[in-house]
């Protein structure tokens, strides 16, 4: 028997899964923005890359992804440290800070906090450093640092999709061998 629901436009089952599989033109652009970003940050050009990154995050956050929108406003902060931009690194820096808290994220502040402000501090923004250190102790209220959790797979260095680096303790957990690159959301496997 012919299904009328399958023939409205994005309507039915026929719709969604005529839908399903092919990527949105707006992921397609991100998914291309975030790439040439991440390849910017790769050969020096970090001034170019900086607002690029900025603008993702923007993205993110309008899209209702703030473990994203975290990721992304600490890859702008390094990229304005890279540049030299010392002045403007501190507000993506706090506002990733700040998202993550809000969203309850707080085993990812826990581990990428600390993490960044130790590379604050690695590249002299000690003052810097001290403020976002401070953020993250008031967003986890005073509780320690949980460390890296353990990972189940290795995963490649960098996301096959978007270029961006990957840690173990940084992704969202799918299974034992697989996880979700926290800049794009594609899944990656381990050997």
């Amino acid at each position: 028997m012919f299904n009328r629901r399958g023939m409205r436009r994005g309507g039915g089952r026929l719709g969604r899964r005529r839908l399903r599989g092919r990527r949105h033109p707006l992921r397609a652009a991100a998914l291309r923005l975030l790439d040439r970003a991440h390849r910017l940050m790769g050969t020096g050009q970090a001034a170019e890359a900086a607002p690029l990154f900025a603008e993702l995050a923007q993205g993110a956050e309008n899209h209702g992804m703030p473990a994203r929108a975290a990721q992304l406003h600490l890859q702008t902060a390094r990229a304005l440290g890279q540049s030299g931009a010392r002045a403007d690194l501190l507000a993506p820096a706090l506002r990733a800070v700040s998202l993550l808290a809000a969203s309850g994220d707080l085993e990812l502040l826990s581990v990428v906090g600390p993490r960044f402000v130790q590379e604050l501090r690695g590249q002299g923004f000690v003052a810097e450093a001290d403020q976002v250190q401070q953020a993250v102790n008031t967003a986890l209220g005073g509780a320690p640092a949980s460390g890296a959790p353990a990972s189940p797979a290795r995963l490649p260095a960098m996301c096959p999709q978007c270029g961006g680096p990957v840690r173990g303790d940084e992704v969202e957990w799918i299974d034992d061998n697989s996880a979700e690159c926290p800049y794009c959301g594609s899944t990656l496997l381990g050997p």
